[in-house]
């Protein structure tokens, strides 16, 4: 197991912690249970990403805009997936 597998299980991990406590607080209201999304442009604001707009290409831009309005857990699911797809490539 290389860093890179580790690393994917680790965010995998953290993708799940983050999916249990986003059920755990939608179930502590009163009444109707309501699912609502963490993501990084509900934390931190719209005006924390206005550099995205300046990045150079248009794929990266979009890459960027998508990383930031996408659910915590998927995003971090999504990475981890990749860093342990990048694990096998690189065991020896």
């Amino acid at each position: 197991m290389n860093r890179f597998t580790l690393f994917g299980i680790v965010i995998l991990a953290a993708s799940g912690v983050t999916l249990v406590f986003e059920a755990v607080s939608s179930m502590m209201t009163v009444g109707e249970i309501v699912f609502e999304h963490v993501t990084l442009e509900g934390f931190f604001g719209v005006d924390a990403f206005y550099w995205i707009d300046d990045l150079p290409w248009d794929a990266l831009v979009k890459a960027a805009d998508w990383l930031i309005q996408v659910p915590i857990y998927l995003g971090c699911a999504v990475i981890g997936v990749v860093f342990l797809i990048i694990g096998g490539f690189t065991a020896r």
